[in-house]
């Protein structure tokens, strides 16, 4: 930061290469990478419910799913997350979970979701590896797992998945 009298002040943020990366994407249109356009564009609806700890996770995946043409209700812990669902959201689709928060756990946010909903898809997000999520998980089911950091790609493969369409 630099700060000079009658001139003003100037902030440089650096971002990691990853989250710029990320919002970047995020912000501008999507285009098939060579050879992966599609005959019919998949056109989603209803609501995802989306669970994740970290703000700039829930700006950037809230972003990414709405350019994906579905509209984001956001918690930033699972607690948060079963009063949403509590309330009672209409048309909602699926929940996309972050593993590990502080206070209410995905696992413990998944065990409460199944004892509402066994049919409601769950997609769990993770840093960690597939085999370090499923010990996690124990025995509880999740419609799928999606890596962090995620591509867009990725995660409408994952959401199309979890939907079955």
């Amino acid at each position: 930061m630099t700060s000079e009298l009658g001139v003003g002040t100037r902030t440089v943020v650096h971002l990691p290469a990853l989250m710029t990366k990320s919002v970047e994407r995020a912000t501008k249109p999507v285009e098939p990478e060579a050879g992966t356009r599609k005959a019919v564009a998949w056109q989603p609806s209803g609501v995802v419910l989306l669970v994740d700890d970290e703000d700039a996770v829930r700006q950037v995946g809230s972003l990414m799913l709405e350019r994906l043409g579905v509209k984001v209700v956001s918690a930033a812990s699972g607690e948060e997350a079963l009063r949403i669902l509590d309330s009672g959201v209409h048309d909602l689709r699926c929940v996309i979970l972050d593993l590990m928060m502080p206070g209410l756990s995905g696992a413990d946010t998944l065990r409460a979701i199944r004892e509402k909903d066994q049919n409601l898809p769950v997609l769990i997000v993770t840093g960690y590896g597939e085999s370090e999520a499923s010990d996690q998980l124990g025995e509880l089911s999740a419609t799928g797992l999606l890596a962090k950091p995620f591509k867009m790609e990725q995660l409408e493969e994952a959401l199309r998945a979890a939907l079955g369409e």
